[in-house]
């Protein structure tokens, strides 16, 4: 009676602290780290590529203007083979008069289109660094995940060895939790090695190597501030609409860009010799204009007219394409979006929860002899799934994120 009494409250200690340790599986994070807003807003700022497309933004937008100034000036210098006289000239080209004015609707269009692609390289580097952060991020949870999965299979295969070495626990139960234990360790290292990757990979691209720069944690979800600053467009949208509106522009053109341009001289001659000036003067001032005369119009100005009109009308057509497909992705990210976030709510207020309970009532019942050891590592295996879960559920959550942007209904607990 005394030794079946001790091999309960052994049993009963050893399955008590193996479900207090699976139960309370926490992540534990370095001290210095930065979060995902803070590495987003750090990342854009100071972003090469963001600051030349934002360079050529700001340049574009005073090319309309730009358009109406003359080619630069040509100087002309002529002598006689005599030395009876010698000529100082300036040549001037201009645009074809009102085809600067007819320009300024596709400079504007132009205009937009770059600061479209700056929205578009905005979001493409916002989507690089949220992956590669949570790439990181995600693995070290794995990690602390199958950290405590070891440790409570470790707990477990020495106390149920004790167990059988005294004869109260079966051989199978001892080889079982041996072998959980290994399996553990195996899976562990496989999740330090991707973590380790994972985060080179991102201090790499973030552009730091110190530690303090490796990721916080997984948030639930981008704060506002940081989604304004991402925009309301995604690249695809932003690349459609520039090139949607380019096109239409183009078109619109496509005649007066045929329009040649004029060339604007003026010449001031000096005759070393009266007698060799036309107007028996020594200086005299000539004036001249030149611009093409279109008579094969018909047969090539007229030609590339409608050869610009006819790719504009295949741009409009692609663009249009793009721009369905783009909203259509969108409308989808948001539908995945909302269907993890209510995975992710009822993860943390049913399953997890309901995960924790099984593990409390497997105890209970291998304790008291209805339930066997397979039963009692099962629970335990399902609730690590379920954290397991939430993880790989956040990340989804952060991704869908990106491609919705603002249009997507925010988390619970976030503004």
């Amino acid at each position: 009676m005394g030794k079946n009494h001790l091999f309960s409250v052994v049993v009963a200690f050893v399955v008590d602290v193996f479900a207090v340790a699976s139960v309370l599986l926490a992540s534990s994070s370095p001290c210095l780290a930065i979060s995902l807003d803070q590495a987003l807003s750090d990342y854009l700022d100071r972003s090469p590529q963001l600051k030349a497309q934002s360079t050529l933004s700001e340049l574009s937008q005073g090319d309309r203007w730009r358009r109406f100034l003359p080619k630069e000036p040509q100087f002309q210098y002529g002598n006689a083979d005599n030395l009876s006289a010698e000529s100082y000239g300036i040549s001037l080209t201009t645009s074809f008069p009102g085809k600067s004015f007819a320009a300024m609707d596709l400079d504007r269009t132009k205009s937009s289109a770059d600061r479209l692609e700056l929205q578009a390289r905005r979001h493409e580097a916002a989507k690089l660094i949220v992956k590669s952060y949570l790439d990181c991020a995600s693995n070290k949870a794995l990690v602390d995940l199958q950290r405590t999965a070891v440790d409570d299979f470790s707990t477990l295969a020495r106390s149920l060895k004790g167990l059988y070495e005294a004869g109260h626990s079966t051989q199978a139960e001892k080889i079982g939790a041996e072998l959980q234990e290994r399996q553990a360790r195996v899976d562990l290292v496989t999740a330090e090695n991707h973590a380790d990757a994972n985060c080179k990979k991102w201090l790499e691209l973030f552009g730091h190597a110190d530690a303090e720069f490796l990721p916080a944690g997984i948030p639930d979800d981008l704060t506002g501030e940081t989604l304004k600053n991402l925009g309301s467009e995604t690249a695809d949208e932003a690349r459609g609409a520039a090139q949607l509106a380019t096109s239409k522009a183009t078109q619109e053109f496509r005649w007066w860009a045929q329009a040649p341009d004029l060339t604007w001289t003026a010449t001031r001659n000096h005759y070393l010799n009266p007698a060799a000036s036309p107007a028996a003067q020594e200086w005299t001032t000539t004036l001249s204009v030149a611009f093409t005369l279109p008579l094969f119009f018909p047969f090539t100005e007229s030609v590339e007219a409608r050869r610009a009109g006819a790719q504009a009308v295949l741009d409009q057509s692609a663009a249009q394409q793009s721009l369905i497909t783009a909203k259509a992705d969108r409308q989808e990210a948001s539908q995945e979006f909302e269907r993890d976030a209510r995975r992710l709510m009822e993860l943390r207020k049913q399953d997890i929860p309901l995960g924790e309970a099984l593990v409390e009532s497997t105890s209970a019942a291998y304790r008291s002899g209805k339930l066997g050891y397979a039963e009692l590592i099962l629970s335990r295996k399902t609730l690590l799934d379920l954290k397991n879960q939430e993880i790989q559920m956040k990340v989804a959550l952060l991704m869908a994120r990106l491609g919705c942007l603002d249009a997507c209904h925010p988390t619970p607990g976030r503004k």
